[in-house]
């Protein structure tokens, strides 16, 4: 599990990293269309990523049972 969760972080530093790249070329350059393409891609996955935590987090109810299990479905659609 904690493997598991340093890959996601791994995974996450590694679309950080390169939108900071493209950021950073961005600024100072233009970018071709292939980096737009990439840039518009890493965006659209981040949104729906986003998406999908907001909608899991919304059902979150007060039982801890349940929240549970809604954090294990969390988990999976992290990986």
């Amino acid at each position: 599990m904690i493997e598991h969760a340093f890959g996601i972080l791994g995974a996450m530093k590694n679309v950080d990293e390169r939108f900071e790249s493209l950021r950073r070329t961005a600024a100072c350059v233009q970018l071709n269309r292939e980096q737009i393409s990439e840039l518009v891609a890493i965006t659209a996955n981040l949104l729906e990523e986003r998406k999908r935590i907001r909608m899991v987090l919304h059902r979150l109810p007060e039982s801890f049972a349940e929240v549970r299990r809604l954090l294990n479905e969390l988990n999976r659609t992290l990986r």
